[in-house]
């Protein structure tokens, strides 16, 4: 990825935008395009399924638990704010190549 995703420290973590396309054979990270990660995934977009999706796809990526993941805003867009407690900025970087 040519890009720099963009994070946003916060005091219990680091927050992030996420582009989400689904209709995928498989979950992966796609590219990084204008500081957002973008990602294609398996979970049809309906009643949360997408979401959840993305929420456990980020959880193998880092190795937290589910609870460590929370999607701020977006939960009925392509477009999601995403919330990952107890990683810094750099951590996440790093497991998110």
């Amino acid at each position: 990825m040519g890009e720099e995703l963009a994070l946003t420290a916060q005091r219990d973590g680091v927050a992030s935008t996420f582009g989400v396309r689904r209709g995928s054979r498989q979950d992966e990270i796609v590219a990084v395009r204008q500081g957002m990660l973008r990602m294609q995934g398996t979970a049809p977009p309906l009643e949360g399924a997408a979401n959840e999706g993305l929420a456990r796809f980020l959880v193998r990526q880092l190795g937290l638990r589910r609870r460590d993941v929370g999607i701020m805003h977006g939960h009925r867009s392509r477009r999601k704010r995403v919330k990952v407690y107890g990683l810094s900025s750099e951590e996440a970087r790093m497991l998110l190549r």
